[in-house]
């Protein structure tokens, strides 16, 4: 049942105590209703008795005693109602607010509690954190101390292969220097033989002329190799030196391209005869001199100084045991001053080709 306020309920006292009032104007005469709801006494004489309209009167007051009667019982009830919904609107509210309260007292300690795990999570991991740093702190240490050690050995180690390099180098320099001086002096020698079969036979071409301007006839003849013989070609020497050699020999003899290519290839040795071998039998003496410049010319050069600095190393390696770590660096070493040596002896060899000694 709906609660009503205190407001409502003296509204309806009002509202009875308008219509009582409206009824009695109503029923015109009659006397105003007293404070206690009972209509006032009139003194009893012979003028009252006398009025024909006493009896219609007294009913007409009993009536409105009725209702009014009726109507505070109403107010009653409904002050009765009033209460009992405040009271019960109040119990709720209680209720209500107990509710709330107990609920937020678990709130709070939820809060509480996951407060406290949460600091005691963060609490392990800043120890976690400060164990860490604390072990890799002693790991840099380690490392540190480690790598100083490691550095100064290894350059120790290098200052050691850098002098046994130097002095093997230096020798090796001077050989090859020795040799590119003898292959210099066989170029010369070969160069002024050149020249003096070159003055021979223009010697005995001016001696066949004949004496009316005419020259003798040439007599076709099946082409012989023979006059000066073409040194052998095994691969192992200089390519560059051979072919000087060749053309000399080639020009000396008058050779043609298919007599000079039947003399070349009688010249090859060893692995030179491999280059024969993946070129066929079908091929040309200018195809048989790109091959072997390609195999044996100055790029060849490389390989080979490469191969006599690798087994100088070899000599080096078994004379001192060295780690893996050592080594590498001695290859290193190796490679770079190959390198440098090298390009050197290019050079060298290029400006002999285009200045050769008188």
């Amino acid at each position: 049942m709906a609660i009503l306020p205190k407001e409502e309920t003296e509204g309806v006292r009002t509202r009875s105590q308008r219509q009582q009032e409206t009824d009695q104007r109503r029923f015109g005469g009659a006397t105003p209703q007293t404070s206690g709801g009972q209509l006032p006494t009139t003194e009893a004489g012979p003028s009252a008795a006398s009025t024909p309209a006493a009896p219609d009167l007294g009913a007409l007051m009993m009536m409105l005693q009725e209702r009014a009667r009726q109507q505070a019982e109403q107010e009653r009830r409904l002050e009765g109602q009033l209460r009992g919904g405040q009271e019960e609107q109040a119990r709720w509210l209680k209720e209500q607010q107990e509710e709330q309260a107990r609920w937020l007292k678990e709130q709070q300690k939820e809060q509480a509690r996951q407060l406290k795990e949460q600091q005691e999570e963060q609490a392990r991991r800043q120890e976690e954190q400060a164990r860490q740093q604390a072990e890799q702190s002693r790991r840099l240490e380690e490392l540190l101390q480690g790598g100083q050690e490691e550095q100064a050995r290894r350059l120790e180690e290098q200052m050691l292969l850098m002098k046994d390099f130097h002095a093997t180098f230096g020798k090796e320099v001077a050989q090859h220097d020795n040799h590119l001086s003898e292959a210099e002096t066989r170029i010369d020698q070969v160069n002024n033989r050149v020249d003096n079969v070159m003055a021979d036979m223009k010697k005995s071409l001016d001696e066949l002329k004949l004496g009316d301007g005419t020259t003798a006839p040439v007599v076709a003849t099946t082409p012989s190799l023979r006059g000066f013989k073409v040194p052998p070609f095994d691969g192992t020497s200089s390519w560059s030196a051979y072919k000087i050699q060749f053309e000399a020999v080639m020009e000396a003899n008058g050779w043609n391209k298919i007599q000079a290519m039947t003399a070349l290839t009688l010249g090859l040795r060893d692995q030179a005869l491999t280059v024969l071998e993946a070129l066929g039998k079908k091929v040309t003496y200018e195809q048989l001199l790109e091959a072997l410049e390609a195999r044996y010319g100055d790029a060849h050069l490389e390989h080979v100084f490469r191969v006599q600095l690798g087994k100088i190393a070899c000599k080096c390696a078994t004379t001192k045991t060295c780690s893996s770590g050592p080594l590498r660096r001695r290859r290193w070493l190796d490679e770079k001053h190959t390198s440098l040596y090298l390009r050197s002896l290019k050079g060298n060899w290029c400006r002999h080709r285009r200045h050769p000694r008188p």
